[in-house]
């Protein structure tokens, strides 16, 4: 994958704006164009690779605040950069986001 100069600038500009750019350095741009980055999601499981995404849709999850939630859950503290308990904060706080999302469609 390449980035375009353009996208490159406004993906800087996002990591220096965002609470991302506090957690990430910009050289992770060198990772995201790099083809052989290692999905951190992906899973061998009855002898095939799968990662959460694959999950989500074979359960047609698509409430975007589940779909970010399941993620913390599946991965909790194995990304490296928080631990279990961050994580699952995150969790709940995406799970109760979910719930706003569901009753604004009732």
């Amino acid at each position: 994958m390449s980035l375009s100069r353009k996208e490159r600038e406004e993906f800087e500009r996002y990591m220096k704006d965002s609470n991302v750019g506090k957690r990430y350095s910009v050289g992770v741009i060198d990772k995201v164009k790099s083809k052989k980055q290692k999905n951190k999601y992906q899973r061998k499981c009855k002898g095939v690779y799968i990662d959460v995404y694959d999950v989500l849709k074979s359960f047609e999850v698509n409430n975007p605040a589940v779909q970010h939630a399941a993620k913390k859950l599946l991965a909790s503290g194995k990304r490296g950069y928080k631990d279990t308990v961050q994580d699952l904060k995150e969790a709940i706080a995406s799970i109760e986001r979910a719930i706003e999302l569901e009753e604004e469609n009732e």
